[in-house]
């Protein structure tokens, strides 16, 4: 991914996770007790960050499901799209792929997911933001453990090999 196309790798090849882990908790601990975005924080997180609303030394709590459902509403840019790929864009791939000669079960598994990506608009984040939500709000853990919770099943999950619209929200 390049930066020209406004896209940053999370984490690039042969780094280490846990370190970037440890950098960017600490850039986050400099955003949280300064409220300005530290040099060297990817622009999807400065802007993630700015999102929020500090509460004193405290970041606040996450946006509410209903907040997060107007704000959806608001900006409907990614729902209109999905007709786009759906409609006109897979099809195409579909005759690409089956020209390129690749084989059609190969071809339809990986197809299928990205229209049920698009149906259900599921992706790695919503998963995320669900399973964080239920485990924050339902079953009462702090934003920390929450979260903590979160990564392990994504990770649990990731190695499944399966895709993520397919994964539980527990």
């Amino acid at each position: 991914m390049s930066r020209a196309s406004g896209l940053e790798a999370a984490l690039t090849a042969f780094e280490d996770p846990a370190a970037k882990a440890r950098d960017l908790l600490r850039l986050h601990r400099s955003w949280a007790h300064t409220h300005e975005v530290p040099a060297g924080a990817r622009g999807v997180v400065a802007r993630s960050w700015l999102r929020q609303t500090p509460e004193g030394d405290k970041i606040s709590t996450p946006i509410s499901d209903h907040a997060l459902l107007a704000r959806r509403e608001r900006s409907r840019l990614l729902a209109s799209v999905v007709p786009v790929l759906k409609d006109r864009l897979l099809p195409l791939a579909h005759e690409g792929l089956e020209r390129f000669g690749v084989h059609p079960v190969a071809r339809d598994r990986l197809l299928g997911i990205v229209e049920r990506r698009c149906v259900e608009e599921a992706n790695g984040a919503s998963w995320q933001a669900r399973t964080f939500r239920r485990l924050y709000d339902e079953r009462g853990l702090d934003r920390e453990a929450a979260l903590r919770e979160m990564t392990v099943r994504y990770r649990d999950h990731m190695h499944s090999n399966e895709p993520v619209h397919t994964w539980p929200v527990e």
